[in-house]
Formats: structure tokens, C-alpha cells, sequence
């Protein structure tokens, strides 16, 4: 928990011990020491603690996104994602962000109706540059290329009020999609 608003940062460290039940080091700058958790075991631990937010507060819509998260990205089991976003969604109906990993899920098990359904309710809410972006993915994926380009304009038009969004990834794999799209569309001409 000391560390929390420091994760990805690298530090210096000594082992100070190793069992079966974990490995124990010491950092040098902060000076702290403790248990490391990491891998697999680090996940679980999450999970449990996720659920104990739950029973403790059973509206604690984030848990819940957390849970769909970690099955679904490390997992790799989108049937209990899904009853995790359901829930969410349960819980905050007009929730754009959820709306929008939930589309995400739904295209990647190849249900696109209800994906595209999902990333337009959620545009009807927020303008969310990942609802865009993955509305845009769909169309690409289904085939419609001048809908996806569509899209991604009016993306770029609404971008403009977005404070902070360029030089994001996904306003940067957004306009590498356009480009895609843009290429794709360029009919040749005919010569005579």
C-alpha cells in the first residue's frame, strides 16, 4: 500500500529472504521492506480482496469492472466478464466507460449487433474517445469502411474539446486507423 501511487517505477532492492510462502525483500530508496507479490498469486489476491469490496459494499460498481478486467485480460474468460459488466451495468445503467469495455467484450465474442448497439448508447451518454475508436473497430472488422471513417471525423471534429487527449495512445491509434481506412477507400482510377 506505501507504493501504490508508484507502480511501474523501478527501485534498487536486496532479497531478504525466500520459502514456499514468498519471497522477502528490502528496498534501499524508500527505504521499506516486505513481502514482493507478483504473477499469478498477485492476481488472486486481488480478486479476493475485490470480492471482499463487494460484500462489503454491494453496489461498488468498480469492483465489479476490476473483476471483468482480470478475467477477461489475463484470464481470458469472457462468460464470467460478461456476468461481471452485466452487473455493472445493473448497477449504473448510464455508466459510459462500462458500456464501452462491455461493447469491446461483446465484439471480441464476435457479437457485434449488441457491440455496436452498447458503443452507441454509450456516445448517446459521453463522448468516450475508446466508444469512437472501438465503434470505429467494428466497422472496419464488419466490413464498413466509409461508416468506421465516419466515425473516426466525427471523432476528430468532437476531439477538439478534449482536453489533454492528443498524444494518447488511443487518439494516436485512432487517427493510424483513419489512415488505414482512408488508403483502403481510395478508389483507383480508371484510365481511358
Amino acid at each position: 500500500m506505501l507504493l501504490e501511487l508508484r507502480i511501474r517505477e523501478q527501485f534498487d532492492a536486496i532479497v531478504t529472504g525466500a520459502a514456499d510462502k514468498g519471497t522477502w525483500g528490502r528496498l534501499l530508496h524508500p527505504p521499506i521492506e516486505g513481502r514482493l507479490e507478483s504473477g499469478f498469486e498477485g492476481l488472486e489476491k486481488a480478486k479476493q480482496r475485490l470480492h471482499e469490496c463487494i460484500q462489503i459494499d454491494p453496489a461498488d460498481t468498480w469492483s465489479y469492472v476490476m473483476l471483468g478486467n482480470i478475467y477477461a485480460r489475463n484470464e481470458k474468460n469472457l462468460n464470467v466478464t460478461t456476468f461481471y459488466y452485466d452487473k455493472c451495468l445493473e448497477l449504473q445503467p448510464k455508466d459510459a466507460m462500462v458500456m464501452t469495455n462491455y461493447a469491446a467484450l461483446m465484439m471480441e465474442k464476435g457479437e457485434f449487433e449488441k457491440a455496436e448497439i452498447l458503443f452507441k448508447k454509450a456516445l448517446n451518454i459521453q463522448d468516450v474517445p475508446n466508444a469512437y475508436y472501438g465503434l470505429a473497430l467494428l466497422y472496419r472488422t464488419t466490413g464498413q469502411l466509409e461508416a468506421a471513417r465516419q466515425v473516426l471525423e466525427t471523432f476528430f471534429t468532437r476531439a477538439v474539446n478534449m482536453k489533454g487527449l492528443d498524444g494518447l495512445p488511443i487518439h494516436m491509434e485512432s487517427k493510424n486507423l483513419y489512415k488505414e481506412l482512408s488508403e483502403a477507400l481510395i478508389v483507383p482510377k480508371q484510365s481511358h
